[in-house]
């Protein structure tokens, strides 16, 4: 396990030459009391709950994917006795994978479309999953996991889309001195996803997360259709 993070030396020196090279500053100058201007506009914090909702719940539940599998079909489980127990790494790269190879095809559709309806439409998917998900977690027989892998796996397609929705809609809504600022501050705040969701799932029942999670992604599904997605919403994106 330790070689792991070696295999992304050569990439991270890539991407720095790279960076170096081709990436050029916005030319948009503000002192600090500019920059943190952006808590004070309302759309900072409702992007803030869009985006720890997508970006957030996936790298959540991926980092606590496999132990999620261990724990309710696998080799910690009722059914550890089982010939063929499910082991958790089988599926760990996956949720990445999934979500990430989504998001990078989903772009052009957003540029194509606008973000806030395939935000929208993401949400809807997140929330029915994780309702699905969560009715899988008390198990009577080894079959259901291929139910609850079906769910989750649906809930990191959708968040994909999110990804890409959230992340067009906010040089879109947000003025462009405060696009910059916005797009970190969200990005920093959804980083910590598999922080809440490791914590919550050691601390909570896991059904009980998984439905409050969905009462959460209901909230932001309304939020988003109300301020953003629906016709005539005050801030399309």
């Amino acid at each position: 396990l330790h070689n792991i993070g070696l295999v992304l030396v050569p990439w991270v020196v890539l991407a720095a030459v790279l960076a170096w090279f081709l990436l050029r500053d916005v030319p948009i100058k503000a002192n600090f009391r500019q920059q943190i201007d952006i808590f004070g506009n309302r759309n900072t914090w409702f992007l803030m709950l869009i985006y720890l909702m997508t970006f957030g719940a996936f790298s959540g539940f991926a980092a606590q994917f496999a132990l999620l599998i261990n724990n309710t079909y696998g080799i910690s489980s009722p059914f550890a006795h089982e010939p063929n127990v499910v082991r958790g790494a089988t599926y760990a790269f996956l949720p990445p994978l999934i979500a990430s190879a989504v998001r990078v095809i989903w772009g052009p559709l957003c540029d194509k479309f606008g973000g806030a309806i395939w935000t929208f439409v993401s949400w809807v998917g997140m929330t029915i999953s994780i309702f699905v998900a969560a009715s899988f977690l008390n198990p009577t027989e080894m079959g259901d996991y291929k139910g609850f892998l079906a769910a989750m796996f649906a809930m990191f397609f959708f968040a994909g889309i999110g990804n890409a929705g959230t992340f067009k809609q906010m040089p879109m809504i947000m003025p462009p001195r405060q696009a910059g600022g916005v797009i970190g501050f969200t990005a920093a705040i959804a980083a910590f996803g598999p922080f809440i969701v490791g914590v919550a799932l050691a601390n909570l029942d896991d059904r009980a997360f998984f439905i409050g999670c969905g009462v959460f992604f209901v909230f932001c599904t309304a939020l988003t259709w109300v301020m953003y997605a629906r016709p005539k919403a005050p801030y399309p994106g």
